[in-house]
């Protein structure tokens, strides 16, 4: 796999998942005047979660965001909030993608859905690039590098970002802990080993509230984050938002290091590998 491969492109449309493009020309010709007739449309092919499409006029490229089709779950698709936080960090943290419309009429595409600018660069998935030739020091200088973005993000600061009233962050530990024991608890079918232990442990052991909240991505790994083509050892953005709230910074570092494995790690366990050791 060539550096190239690593940027992700846009392609054809998966069945099931169209939209009304001439809608969309007339609803986007205020914001982007003659630009608007001359759209195409493709779509990118990750997004298990919200949906993420490509719309280029002559030289110019957007990026269109929406939730998936027949979704039913609104608080992990909801499009305004998520336009809100990128709204609120575009000028204190210069790693979101800068938002450009939001648009809550389901008369266009059947859905709420926002428009943003389109970031290109690497994207580094489940296996590490060998063709990028960097060295062990340039690969640790690339992943500390990756962790600082992400401390960047907890040191905005929320007052000035207008982020102080969002998101619930008291509490926000034992809700976390309570809510997914809870959907496991849902979920057991009779084949399933049980979890009653690790519940219990996590329950014993939850931290005592620290009063230090923050901005949180709550999905910070390395296929949502953009290298610098030229230079990737540096990163140019951070994608998909949904999940983002403000709450402990520390259960944002810890699901990024949820993906992090060691060669002494289980088999099992490395199978869910996503960041590469340093």
């Amino acid at each position: 796999m060539s550096a190239e491969e690593l940027v992700d492109k846009a392609g054809s449309i998966r069945e099931g998942e169209e939209l009304d493009l001439d809608a969309l020309k007339q609803h986007l010709e205020p914001l982007l005047g003659a630009k608007a007739a001359n759209l195409e449309l493709s779509q990118f092919p990750g997004g298990h979660s919200n949906l993420t499409y490509l719309l280029t006029s002559a030289d110019e490229q957007w990026v269109l965001r929406r939730p998936p089709f027949g979704s039913k779950v609104k608080s992990a698709h909801d499009m305004s909030r998520e336009y809100r936080i990128l709204s609120a960090l575009k000028d204190v943290y210069s790693y979101g993608p800068v938002p450009i419309h939001f648009c809550g009429d389901h008369s266009v595409i059947g859905c709420d859905f926002y428009l943003m600018n389109y970031i290109q660069g690497l994207v580094i998935r489940r296996e590490y690039p060998t063709n990028l030739n960097l060295s062990p020091d340039q690969i640790r200088t690339q992943l500390l590098n990756f962790f600082d973005v992400l401390g960047d993000l907890h040191s905005v600061d929320l007052v000035e970002a207008g982020l102080d009233t969002f998101g619930k962050p008291v509490g926000y530990v034992r809700r976390q802990v309570e809510g997914w024991s809870r959907r496991w608890v849902d979920a057991v079918t009779p084949d399933t080993v049980s979890c009653d232990n690790t519940i219990q442990w996590l329950n014993d052991n939850m931290p005592k509230e620290s009063g230090k909240y923050s901005v949180i991505h709550n999905d910070y790994k390395l296929d949502n984050v953009i290298f610098d083509t030229d230079d990737p050892l540096q990163l140019r953005g951070v994608l998909d938002w949904e999940m983002s709230t403000v709450g402990d910074p520390l259960m944002d570092l810890g699901c990024t290091l949820g993906y992090w494995v060691q060669t002494d790690d289980p088999d099992w366990f490395r199978e869910a590998r996503q960041c590469h050791r340093i």
